[in-house]
């Protein structure tokens, strides 16, 4: 699920000249993050850019009334929160924030009050960062909202294109049980579409897609308070065979 050139929907042209700094400055980090093949599917470009296209779906499917300044902070998301994996896995989401805070470009390009709030949803994309700790609202932005879209987006990101079947055959026999469950079930997902009120997960085999589709419920049920409070819809997975 690789499309291209990305396009931003849902704001206009002077915030889509910023996103495109952030956008060419992030991936200079994300082309160098290791895959860590065979253990690691992949979080590059291409994940991010695959974010932005679900983004643009979903608010679509779900008729959300979203912001202008909201909808730039979920696609400035989606470039910066897995920059933090260039140091490693773990913490990834913390060391994200700090990238985001430290170099000094993020801030020439979005300015102090915009790094502030990014910073916010690039620790809080992953549910090990409990959404209690981020403010509700913060700087005219639904911040928790926007936070709760971005980490169901984040984990709707699954389909096959971030284990591919032509790289798969040549590792597979080097691959421990826990890698070879992964791979195959990213292998196993064809598609992700949204048809208020589900998520439609598209799988050719169940058995192995489950283990990717229990965590996108339990992301989902991570932010269903915050959904609820903002009368958005929860989600519910719908798998299609």
């Amino acid at each position: 699920m690789n499309y291209g050139n990305v396009e931003y929907a849902n704001v206009s042209d002077s915030y889509e000249a910023k996103l495109k700094q952030i956008e060419f400055f992030s991936e200079k980090f994300l082309k160098f993050i290791s895959r860590r093949i065979p253990d690691y599917p992949s979080h590059g470009v291409d994940h991010s850019q695959n974010i932005i296209y679900l983004l643009d779906k979903f608010i679509e499917a779900w008729s959300i009334d979203i912001t202008e300044k909201e909808a730039y902070l979920l696609y400035l998301g989606a470039w910066v929160h897995d920059i933090g994996n260039i140091t490693g896995r773990d913490g990834h989401n913390k060391k994200s924030a700090e990238i985001v805070g430290k170099i000094p470009f993020f801030g020439s390009i979005l300015g102090k009050d915009i790094v502030t709030l990014l910073k916010w949803i690039a620790k809080a994309h992953s549910s090990e960062y409990p959404l209690k700790e981020v403010p509700q609202n913060c700087l005219s932005v639904r911040l928790q909202l926007v936070c709760s879209i971005f980490r169901i987006m984040d984990a709707c990101e699954i389909v096959y294109s971030k284990c591919p079947n032509e790289v798969y055959e040549l590792i597979k026999d080097d691959l421990d049980s826990e890698s070879d469950k992964y791979w195959k079930a990213h292998m196993s997902v064809i598609g992700v579409g949204f048809k208020i009120p589900n998520i439609e997960i598209v799988v050719d085999d169940l058995e192995f897609s489950n283990i990717l589709i229990e965590h996108l419920k339990e992301e989902i049920d991570s932010v269903r308070d915050v959904l609820d409070t903002n009368g958005i819809p929860v989600p519910r997975v719908k798998v299609v065979r």
